[in-house]
């Protein structure tokens, strides 16, 4: 996405200048003037939706060939972008994953707010290991 982005950053998207200042904290700011673009119907900026959503759409897809899950849940900045990202990650995944998961795997956007999700995901790991760890005498 980011690197994408780099070789994007030359474009104005409808009047909004695009720069590429990660040092200074200001990715999100191109993440928000691309979003901003996209609904007001610049094509270039649609481009970068559709690219990133095909890399993520392909990525899970390799992850459903080894864990077969019943749904993947996705939260974060990126998935704010609703349908704009949603849709490029559903069709690429669909058109990657093998036949027998073609259409089967929910694709979901938490509710949780991104710091809870975080924190929650981080501890049901520690209590899967704790699960799983051998009885202490």
């Amino acid at each position: 996405y980011v690197g994408y982005l780099i070789s994007m950053s030359k474009y104005s998207f409808k009047d909004v200048k695009v720069g590429l200042d990660c040092a200074n904290g200001a990715s999100w700011a191109i993440a928000k003037a691309v979003f901003d673009a996209v609904k007001a119907g610049d094509e270039v900026a649609k481009e970068i939706f559709d690219f990133t959503g095909e890399m993520l759409g392909k990525k899970l897809a390799d992850f459903v060939a080894f864990s077969a899950p019943e749904a993947i849940i996705l939260f974060g900045g990126l998935t704010k972008s609703g349908h704009w990202i949603m849709d490029p990650i559903e069709k690429a995944l669909n058109d990657n994953v093998m036949p027998q998961w073609k259409n089967k795997v929910k694709l979901l956007v938490s509710t949780l707010k991104d710091s809870d999700a975080a924190i929650l995901g981080a501890s049901s790991l520690a209590w899967d290991i704790e699960a799983q760890a051998p009885m202490r005498s």
